[in-house]
């Protein structure tokens, strides 16, 4: 920028001069400092043509312990052009080192920052109610007086109530005499007949 010395303007005033003559002098004074704040305001400008650096993305240093919060693959380097070396499962947990430009370097490679978080207790694993069978309780009984003509309807869903009330007669005396009384082989004896029966719809036996 420059400057005007004041030696200057002390021997200009020390100068005879007219009333025009100062006047004169005056506005080259006033011209020269005016030139002189001009270069001194451009000067202070950038060149044309050139940008701003960009601010730098923060990096920073801090070893600590992160979890996964989805699947996520940690690559050789920090960009999604680096190969990926494995895959870390959601809740993983890994060690950072440091983290850059938004990737994380995990030691053994580089993961996305945006996918690691605070560690907190992982979710307990989902285990289903086993489920719960309530056998039905028998429609007969121990004892030796046999079976109704509803418990048998009950357990031969398809045998009709003439037919059950026709057999249950001979049914219960079959039982009796053979000495089918427990709950075990009734159970097997009833469902035996019930089967090669079709529930008493035939009684014959087919020979061809």
């Amino acid at each position: 920028m420059a400057v005007i010395s004041f030696d200057f303007v002390e021997h200009v005033n020390q100068v005879p001069c007219t009333q025009f003559c100062q006047n004169q002098v005056m506005r080259v004074i006033l011209f020269a400092l005016f030139v002189a704040l001009f270069v001194g305001v451009f000067a202070e400008k950038p060149a044309a043509g050139s940008t701003p650096s960009a601010p730098s993305t923060p990096s920073y240093s801090s070893s600590s312990t992160k979890c996964a919060t989805t699947s996520v693959n940690v690559r050789s380097s920090a960009s999604t052009s680096g190969s990926v070396l494995r895959t870390l499962s959601r809740g993983q947990q890994v060690s950072v080192s440091s983290t850059s430009n938004g990737w994380s370097n995990i030691g053994s490679g580089y993961v996305s920052a945006q996918y690691l978080g605070s560690c907190g207790s992982a979710p307990a694993p989902y285990n289903p109610p086993a489920p719960v069978y309530s056998p039905p309780a028998p429609v007969y009984s121990s004892s030796g007086s046999g079976i109704s003509v509803d418990q048998l309807r009950a357990i031969m869903t398809g045998l009709s109530s003439s037919n059950a009330n026709k057999y249950i007669g001979a049914l219960n005396s079959a039982m009796s005499s053979a000495s089918i009384t427990s709950c075990a082989r009734r159970s097997a004896f009833i469902a035996q007949l019930a089967h090669e029966s079709g529930q008493l719809r035939y009684i014959n036996i087919q020979t061809s």
